[in-house]
Order: C-alpha cells, then structure tokens, then sequence
C-alpha cells in the first residue's frame, strides 16, 4: 500500500509541476558563482542567467564559467517556453561556447531520446599532453545523431559508443607536430553509422611527401574487425616504440605503407588474428650500440654511443602470431646488414639469420649470424653458410656499393619516399677486434 501510494504522489508531483511550468508567462533567472567541480571535475560556474520574455520565445541561456583553470563561456538558447514540460522529448538547440580562442557552435535537438546536432568549430592550437601531437589551426564540421542519447552518455567504451551514435565530419588542421616530427594541411573524413567507424581517408604532407591512412572498424559478435591501411604514413621512431614496448634503440622518423586486418575485444586475441604486410623504413636515422651489439655479439668492434644508420628496412608478414621478416637491412658508413627471419608476436621468440658487413676503409669482413632468444635477450651466434661451413669473409667488398636504393625500394612496396643520405668514406678497423667481434677469437 506504501508503495502505490507513493507511486501515484510521485505521478501526481509530476503533473503538477508540468502544469505549472506550462503556465508561465515569462522566465528570468540568474545564478552567481557556483562551484560544480563534484559534477564536472576542475569545472566552475561564475554567473548563469536563463530569459524568455514570453511562452513562444526560446529559453536564452548564457553562462560564464571555468574548466581547468581556462574561462568559458556559453550563450544561445535551449528549447521554447511554451512547449517546455519536466520531461521534455526534444529541445532545439542553438549554442556557442567559447574558451579563449577556440569557438563551437551547436545547433539541432537534443534530448533523452533522440538528439540530432550541427557542430562547426575552430581551434587555434590543441596541445593535450606532451606525449600526444600538438595541433594547430584545427577546424571541425560534423553532424552526429544518436537514437539514444542516456545510452550514449553511459557509453564506456570506444565500442558503445560507436553503437550509440551515428555521424559524419571533416576534421582538418593547419599543422601537427608530434615528437620532433611535423606535417601540414591535415585532414580527416569521419563516418560513424551503426556501429561501423571509418577514417577515409585522414591525409597530410610530411617530410617531402604526402601521406594518407584508412581506418575501418566493423561491428561483429565475437569483438570488432580493425583493418588499417597506410599509404604511407610517417611516424616519430620515438613514439611507435614507446607504443609497442620496446626500448629505445632507433632514432629517426619511421616510414611505414602497406595494410593489415584484425578481429578482437582484448589486444591478445587481436594480435593472434593480426594479418597482412607492412613495410617500414628509416632514412638519416641512428642506431644505438647496445641494439648492434645484441645482433652481432658483445665485443663488436667500435661500437659506443650512437651510430648514424643511412637507411633501415623491414618488411613484415603477419599470420598466426608470427611477424615473417624478408628483407631485413641495414647500412650505415661502418656497418651493413642483411638478412631476414621470423619474430613470435606473443612470446617475442627471434629466428632472425643476418649477414653482417663491416667496413674496413677500402676493404669489409662477413660473416653469417643466426639470432635466437628473445626480443628483450637476444642470442647471436655464427650461423653456417650453404655449404653448412662457419666462417668469416675477409675482402672482396670495397664499400662502394649502396644498397639502400634496393633496400627502400622492397620495404616500401614501390611507394615514393625520402632518399638516404650519400655515403661517407670511413677509417679502417683492426682486423683482430672484427674476428673477436664476430666471435671468432676470444
């Protein structure tokens, strides 16, 4: 009996109060300072005044506040007098907000339900951490709509949201600039629609080239489908090893073309159904002594600090867990580098069977290297040649040759890019420390 009658109090409040909003005549409010950070975290509220002057005139709204320490500011209208109840369907919208020099303007319905916005904004500079890019003179247009706005706003993830929302948007951006590395006249298409997002395509120009990247992710029942296809892209070395975990033993920015595909809720399972090529590449870059040095045994001669690298090159295949590596290489004006091999993406298991050359002024020394171990404890030891034999070549190479022009031509899929850097004539080694460094002597 408690219950029901607190049931029909709580219809009965309900109606009231819808009754006596739908008889007002006119509507001035105002409300001071006002901190709202339990709500909106760093956020406060300096003067909000809510006008309408009769039952057809819309609810002018304009608020002066903070977030994060930056001044805002809102002004425009949210709904009409007249037709505003407690639980409103839809209420037009037409909102600016502005914080220093940005701008946003909003226009459409919203509401519980359904909600349908314009968005036209600029942006002179976004600078969120000093770990992701830096954008300057950033421009938005879009139209987002949601069936289900409650759903949207409870939305926990990137996967909820995309089935919440639908929606279509130009991004661009004067300039970017990400760890040293810059480009200009950025510009991304984005479409949401049933769950289904695509990045189609987000272009620039960098380094002397133009770039461009797709991204497809597809709503399925056991996790979403991811397909990236890069044509190229360049990143800074920097960042994509922080991102995959590994330390960091290169310098430089990292060409990357070609497209891969995979399926999964959780990076295990979307690793494991990873598939398709990559080719990535290096020019005027730098290697560390202690990456060399694990590739070609501890007392490899002349190796401290940092070495110049000319160009780098990997081109990978993926399936079944396992990164397929052929060609690998590597020059630089002491040491040049070739091989191919397999690396266990989950174990991080290496097979990797390497020739490497070093220069000893007008003459070289090689040799072949077979590479176990792991990607955090790599194991080299003298590898056998055809003939099954174990040794080291001396002569017969007088650094002449560059094979970087072959090496980017395989690894980048016949996609243009930036030219190494010409070569630069070296000292000589002492022939005792190669032998020793190839593990020959002890």
């Amino acid at each position: 009996m408690r219950i029901c009658l607190r049931a029909r109090m709580s219809r009965s409040i309900w109606r009231w109060m819808e009754r006596a909003i739908s008889g007002i005549q006119r509507l001035h409010a105002r409300i001071g300072a006002l901190d709202i950070g339990r709500w909106l975290q760093g956020a406060s509220l300096t003067s909000l005044s809510v006008d309408a002057n009769s039952p057809a005139d819309p609810v002018a709204l304009h608020l002066v506040g903070q977030v994060g320490g930056q001044p805002v500011s809102i002004a425009g209208s949210a709904g009409v007098l007249g037709s505003l109840t407690v639980r409103p369907q839809e209420l037009p919208v037409d909102l600016s907000l502005e914080q220093g020099a940005a701008h946003l303007h909003v226009s459409g319905v919203a509401g519980v339900g359904h909600s349908a916005l314009d968005m036209q904004g600029e942006l002179e500079d976004l600078a969120p951490d000093a770990a992701l890019p830096a954008l300057q003179g950033v421009r938005v247009n879009a139209h987002v709509d949601s069936s289900d706005t409650l759903r949207l706003l409870a939305a926990r993830d990137a996967e909820q949201v995309l089935a919440a929302v639908s929606g279509v948007g130009d991004v661009s951006a004067r300039s970017l600039t990400w760890q040293g590395t810059g480009w200009s006249g950025v510009v991304a298409h984005v479409v949401a629609q049933a769950g289904q997002f695509s990045l189609a395509p987000l272009t620039a120009q960098g380094s002397g080239i133009a770039q461009a990247a797709r991204v497809d992710i597809t709503p399925a029942a056991d996790g979403p489908h991811f397909a990236v296809q890069l044509n190229p892209v360049m990143l800074p070395l920097p960042a994509v090893q922080t991102w995959l975990g590994l330390p960091q033993d290169m310098r430089g920015n990292l060409l990357l073309v070609g497209s891969v595909s995979a399926q999964g809720r959780d990076t295990a399972t979307r690793r494991q159904t990873l598939a398709g090529h990559i080719g990535a590449s290096v020019v005027d870059g730098g290697v560390s002594a202690t990456l060399i040095k694990a590739l070609l045994g501890p007392q490899a001669p002349r190796l401290n600090g940092w070495m110049p690298v000319r160009c780098f090159g990997a081109h990978m295949q993926f399936g079944d867990d396992v990164a397929h590596i052929n060609p690998l290489g590597l020059q630089s004006d002491f040491v040049q580098l070739d091989g191919n091999g397999s690396v266990a993406m989950g174990s991080g298991a290496l097979d990797l069977h390497l020739s490497p050359r070093i220069q000893l002024g007008a003459a070289s020394a090689a040799s072949r290297i077979r590479v176990g171990g792991t990607v955090s404890a790599p194991l080299p030891a003298l590898d056998t040649d055809a003939g099954g034999r174990y040794g080291v070549t001396i002569g017969g190479d007088d650094g002449s040759a560059d094979s970087c022009p072959a090496l980017l031509s395989a690894v980048r899929e016949g996609v243009a890019g930036p030219a190494a850097p010409p070569k630069k004539s070296g000292k000589g080694e002492k022939i005792m420390n190669l032998l020793q460094g190839l593990g020959l002597f002890r």
